[in-house]
């Protein structure tokens, strides 16, 4: 028995409708990720029905006005993202993505001049949207304590890709700076990074003075002798050689164990995100 065009208009429309319900929209600001690949589409949901498609798309972005569909195969948080003037733009995001770190709840971006600290503590920016360059704050943080969280991973991509990985899983209570605490880390980078605070001079969100998220385990004079794990440089406050770069924030980090920033022993990340769950 044939099908008639009334049962292919209705098995069409149900597909259409199945591929938008896999989509929301994640925000309608107009930063993002250069598109790879750009196609002319009359619906939001043909362009849906694209990201579907094409195995390499996590995110697309939907311009109605001129019926644009650009698929994207980066992750939003990476950063390195692209102005667009239009502001018709619409960025949508698969409903059942599920990250493995959790629910971002902060980024920040190398040279973008952004201050962590400060934006991660008390907002330096509209909540809830990212800015012109990839840096981004949830309001979940100034809520922290009427969640119910239980781990928090930091990750730092270098190139799209995630370099230095840290979980903790907090206890009720914590708060959304005293959860960085080696009492808590059950995962890390390095194999050698002690779990009680008293091996550190610092281990803290706070840090000192321009180096926030400070693991570090003795100071000497800018000498190779002087070693940590991780630091977040939020601008020119101190004069070792790892405090110094041509824009800020930097987020450096030494590899498998601990190691001299002022040396060779370190790397220099892109993206700093931090996520929830």
């Amino acid at each position: 028995m044939g099908i008639s065009v009334l049962h292919l208009v209705i098995i069409y429309n149900s597909v259409l409708s199945t591929a938008s319900q896999k989509f929301t929209m994640k925000s309608n600001h107009n930063y993002f990720h250069q598109n790879e690949m750009t196609f002319t589409e009359f619906s939001v949901i043909k362009c849906a029905l694209k990201c579907n498609e094409l195995k390499s798309c996590t995110y697309y972005s939907y311009n109605a006005i001129d019926e644009l569909c650009l698929i994207h195969s980066a992750e939003i948080y990476e950063g390195k993202l692209t102005f667009k003037s239009n502001t018709t733009w619409r960025i949508y995001e698969p409903v059942s993505k599920v990250n493995k770190w959790g629910t971002l709840v902060y980024n920040a971006v190398a040279g973008s001049g952004i201050a962590v600290y400060e934006s991660f503590t008390n907002g330096m920016f509209e909540p809830e949207k990212y800015d012109n360059t990839g840096n981004f704050r949830s309001s979940a943080i100034d809520n922290w304590n009427s969640l119910n969280i239980n781990t928090v991973n930091i990750v730092i991509h270098t190139n799209s890709l995630p370099v230095v990985e840290m979980r903790f899983d907090i206890p009720p209570g914590t708060s959304n700076t005293d959860w960085f605490s080696p009492t808590y880390v059950t995962t890390n980078a390095w194999n050698d990074l002690p779990y009680y605070l008293y091996d550190y001079l610092y281990f803290s969100v706070q840090g000192d003075y321009s180096r926030r998220f400070f693991i570090y385990k003795n100071y000497d004079l800018c000498l190779a002798t002087e070693l940590g794990w991780f630091v977040v440089v939020d601008f020119y406050g101190y004069t070792c050689n790892f405090d110094t770069t041509n824009n800020y924030p930097l987020f450096r980090y030494t590899e498998n164990t601990v190691g001299s920033f002022d040396y060779d022993g370190y790397r220099d990340g892109d993206v700093f995100s931090i996520f929830i769950s």
